[in-house]
């Protein structure tokens, strides 16, 4: 009753500005009140004031949601703005010129070729920036070896980059007596020779490796560093009316030099010279028959994102499911005879690899063990071709001087038996 009174108080006396503003809603509210106000019944009254005091609240919520509902849905636009907002790029930048799209091209190449074809041409420069072979000076055979062999999957030697290794014997003995990964059990005082020489090889090993890294990022910084001062002197050039035509023409040849170099050193496949594309049969031989389809089928599924994809190694600690039919998520490894390593991530693996660097930093292990410490901590996508596309043979290691009966050579067999899938 008290609220009943208190509206028609409220209409019968209201002050100027609320009487303006009052809704078409309230007054009619009001006016009913008004309509019922002789009624005796008391319940019959205390029910429409409950209907009363129901929808005036009805009425304030819609007002209330009107004028907030704005301010929601651009609160909701801002937020789904910043969730896809990229970094902003150069003027003259896109994927195309810059980045590989290995993807695109796998499909294509399947889409267009026939099995044969795919098998002897891989057509890698498509899907990868450079390549290099890490060779000894002494060991010329291994580099022809190795050359025939990317030959046979469409690469010609003149596409090859030779890193000549570092021979552990040229490093200072202050560096090498850092190593202190003895898997061959060598009594360091009765066997002092063959351990110290062990040392020496898997040093300049890991060397070699750091090495060809910290070149690729060098050459890849260098081009980026180029495209940008080219780029800058070409719109200057067009802003000025003096510029000679032939002078801007030449400008613009440079600029796509130096864009072709950043696609090439966006990425680098890393083979020792006893790597060989292919896969093994039961007796030890070597074939490619199939490998080159399955090649296509891997980069199809390797992410744009990648970091790190080996076309052989041995797991260690099992893998991450990957979610993906020809490719495994590395957690750790044994085996960095054929990989690849993506410009993203050439910092990442330089600062694990640079306490080769410091004599002072105590004791060092072997490459391929250092490397996968980083993995969990950088959160790497590091992924394994499933079956393996390569695998070392042929001759001895540098390192261990053992011979083609390697227990990783017999792993890789066993790995195609019992996956490949191609007909």
């Amino acid at each position: 009753m008290q609220i009943k009174n208190d509206l028609l108080h409220l209409w019968n006396n209201p002050p100027a500005e609320l009487e303006t503003k009052l809704t078409e809603p309230a007054r009619w509210c009001i006016n009913n009140l008004k309509a019922v106000s002789k009624i005796e019944s008391k319940t019959a009254l205390d029910k429409i004031v409950e209907v009363v005091k129901k929808v005036v609240k009805a009425i304030f919520s819609a007002i209330a949601l009107i004028f907030t509902m704005p301010l929601a849905l651009i609160a909701l636009g801002v937020s789904r703005k910043i969730d896809f907002v990229k970094p902003a790029l150069p003027s003259s930048y896109n994927k195309n010129g810059f980045e590989i799209d290995h993807q695109g091209s796998a499909q294509q190449d399947l889409a267009t070729m026939s099995k044969d074809e795919l098998n002897k041409d891989w057509k890698l420069l498509d899907k990868i920036g450079h390549v290099r072979i890490i060779n000894l000076d002494k060991h010329k055979d291994r580099l022809k070896g190795a050359l025939d062999n990317l030959k046979d999957v469409g690469l010609k030697a003149d596409q090859v980059e030779r890193f000549p290794a570092i021979l552990g014997n040229n490093l200072p003995r202050t560096k090498t007596s850092r190593m202190d990964n003895n898997h061959r059990n060598y009594d360091p005082i009765k066997e002092k020779d063959k351990f110290e020489n062990l040392q020496k090889r898997q040093t300049g090993c890991f060397m070699s490796h750091y090495t060809v890294i910290k070149e690729a990022k060098a050459a890849h910084d260098k081009a980026k560093q180029q495209f940008a001062l080219i780029d800058g002197q070409i719109k200057l050039a067009e802003q000025s009316q003096k510029t000679d035509a032939e002078a801007l023409k030449k400008l613009k040849s440079e600029l796509n030099i130096a864009k072709g170099n950043i696609r090439k050193y966006s990425s680098v496949l890393v083979i020792e010279d006893d790597s060989r594309m292919g896969r093994q049969t039961g007796d030890f031989s070597f074939t490619l028959k199939h490998v080159g389809v399955v090649f296509r089928k891997v980069m199809m599924e390797l992410s744009d994102d990648y970091d790190m994809f080996f076309f052989a190694a041995k797991e260690l600690r099992g893998c991450q499911a990957s979610g993906k039919e020809w490719l495994r998520k590395i957690r750790d490894f044994h085996d960095l005879s054929c990989y690849v390593v993506h410009s993203r991530f050439y910092d990442k693996f330089l600062n694990q690899l640079k306490v080769i660097e410091d004599d002072s930093a105590g004791k060092l292990i072997a490459v391929d063990r250092e490397l996968p410490k980083c993995f969990p901590k950088t959160n790497a996508k590091v992924f394994l071709s499933n079956p393996p596309l390569a695998m070392q043979g042929g001759c001895v290691s540098s390192i261990t001087q053992d011979g083609t009966n390697d227990p990783l050579l017999q792993w890789h067999t066993w790995r195609w038996n019992y996956t490949v899938r191609v007909s």
